[in-house]
């Protein structure tokens, strides 16, 4: 990931156009996604729509020693409804690693019920993605 911005230089005092960049050198065991649904900085913006893959999802390696190109398996997410200023967080998460769809629950404050894969990835308004390494 990329970002480009303009920075104020202490020693000559002009601005310069500055590069922060985030890589990982080894793909982890779990990999935890945090997502930033709101365009823009202000609180009340409508949020962007997600979609995200079960299983499939591969980062490679960015060592010189090649370790081998990871994929990973959505294993929970955690879901948001509201805004910035306020709202309800719910979870959904797997409950064996079966290939069986119907191996979801989903967790409310006062409630939880059994879910199906379906639903869980129909779910737009995650917030945050688990996923873990399948290979």
């Amino acid at each position: 990931m990329e970002q480009s911005l303009m920075w104020q230089c202490d020693a000559c005092g002009k601005e310069h156009d500055c590069v922060q960049k985030t890589s990982m050198l080894s793909p982890p065991q779990l990999l935890i996604i945090h997502l930033s649904r709101y365009p823009g900085s202000q609180l009340h913006n409508k949020k962007l729509v997600v979609t995200f893959p079960e299983r499939g999802l591969i980062f490679p390696s960015h060592q010189e020693r090649q370790e081998r190109t990871k994929e990973y398996q959505l294993y929970a997410l955690c879901d948001h409804k509201g805004s910035m200023s306020f709202g309800h967080y719910t979870a959904i998460c797997r409950t064996s690693w079966t290939d069986d769809a119907s191996n979801w629950m989903f967790f409310s404050d006062t409630m939880v019920k059994p879910y199906s894969l379906e639903e869980a990835l129909g779910h737009h308004t995650a917030h945050i993605l688990f996923y873990r390494a399948v290979n």
